[in-house]
């Protein structure tokens, strides 16, 4: 129940995989900022999911029937950051270690900004400067890297060396720092002077945002045999004073967001991992779901699920809400509208990468092929190069990831 091989390579890869996992914890990150004219439309910052709790709720109109292409723009590699959109542009980082800043209404580039490295994070974009993170990540299956979040002139976010970091705004001097067990892939939501962010010790980290002191911590399920369920790549939300976190355990959290106790806990996944973040409803949480490929909507207060749709496909991105409506994309290249107060899928959007596939890792309808897998990955017995065939599939099937 995690992705990989099943059946007669899982014993051999168990090793490797604890080998593969280790190195998470070897890996670093850079901060960068570049300055861009302030067009002094709004003075609001764009960042990952909406807003520093998380919520993932935006007021946009709701797209209630299947989107047709008002542009497209080609980078030169994979683009697994998501977009922030401020004043009118759509900043967004690709593997080819570029930042874009592209027209919302065109797609025509209005600059770029080149690194030394792939970004994997979304940008934040505040105080006329656009933030992001660049970091080197051993485990294929962690796409998503810490994305930097701001409150009143600090910016929060974690990196591969274990630490989370707090720097002002302004000048990039620091604030303070806090060291955890394991890399932090995790980006921080914050609420109520709290800091709260995950980690792939395994655990739950809340912070005092003055000075980093300790509030809590709260860990998950550790499987330190074969180094499958064990760490935290999700992001947490929060809201009403609850926090929201899935981890690789396969369980999906709510803890009090003053004390760190547990709420309630939700293990009805199949054991699948949970790398999803948490989008925020009325009464409700929708977050998607890696082997079960599924979005999940669950109640707040309770944990219990309320509506389960099939992604066909692992659901590694975080869904976007408007009103009753789910975004969410999945790997199999499909970007999905989903009414949430039936449960029922909407519409679908195919990405072009998954019209033009012909490897045969999905079918038709989207559904992962493991008879077709199986033939792909024979001879194939360590993860890295496991890995690597699962990036060409991907790529060929334009994931959403």
């Amino acid at each position: 129940a995690r992705p990989g091989l099943k059946g007669s390579g899982e014993a051999t890869n168990r090793s490797t995989w604890k080998y593969y996992s280790l190195l998470s914890f070897l890996t670093f990150a850079l901060l960068f900022s570049c300055t861009f004219p302030d067009q002094n439309s709004s003075s609001a910052p764009g960042m990952f999911m909406a807003d520093a709790r998380h919520t993932g709720n935006y007021s946009s109109k709701p797209v209630l029937n299947e989107p047709s292409v008002s542009w497209k723009y080609k980078t030169g590699s994979k683009v697994v950051s998501s977009p922030v959109i401020h004043n009118g542009v759509l900043y967004i980082g690709s593997s080819d270690s570029i930042l874009y800043a592209l027209d919302l209404k065109t797609g025509t580039e209005k600059w770029r900004f080149t690194t030394k490295g792939e970004i994997a994070s979304t940008p934040l974009v505040t105080g006329g400067k656009d933030y992001f993170t660049g970091e080197f990540k051993p485990d294929f299956w962690d796409f998503y890297l810490s994305s930097a979040t701001e409150v009143e002139g600090i910016i929060y976010f974690g990196s591969s060396d274990a630490h989370i970091y707090a720097l002002e705004l302004q000048t990039g001097k620091l604030f303070w720092k806090f060291k955890t067990g394991g890399s932090v892939h995790s980006s921080p939501a914050i609420a109520d002077g709290k800091l709260v962010v995950g980690t792939w010790d395994s655990r739950v980290y809340c912070l005092n945002i003055l000075n980093g002191d300790q509030n809590w911590v709260f860990t998950t399920g550790r499987d330190t045999a074969s180094y499958i369920y064990i760490g935290i790549q999700a992001s947490p939300s929060i809201d009403q004073g609850i926090v929201f976190i899935g981890s690789r355990d396969g369980k999906l959290y709510g803890l009090d967001l003053t004390t760190g106790d547990s709420i309630w806990t939700n293990a009805s996944f199949g054991g699948s991992w949970l790398p999803s973040t948490a989008a925020i409803g009325v009464d409700f949480i929708a977050t998607g779901s890696s082997d079960a490929s599924k979005l999940y909507c669950i109640s707040k207060q309770t944990g219990e699920i309320r509506h389960e749709v099939p992604t066909l496909s692992y659901t590694f991105s975080s869904p976007a809400l408007v009103d009753k409506m789910a975004y969410v994309g999945s790997a199999n290249g499909r970007l999905y509208g989903i009414d949430l107060e039936n449960g029922q899928l909407s519409w679908e959007f195919r990405t072009e990468g998954s019209l033009m596939d012909s490897t045969g890792f999905y079918d038709t309808e989207g559904k992962l092929n493991f008879e077709r897998l199986m033939i792909l990955a024979k001879g194939i017995s360590d993860m890295p190069a496991l890995s690597e065939l699962y990036e060409d599939l991907f790529g060929s099937a334009g994931a959403i990831l």
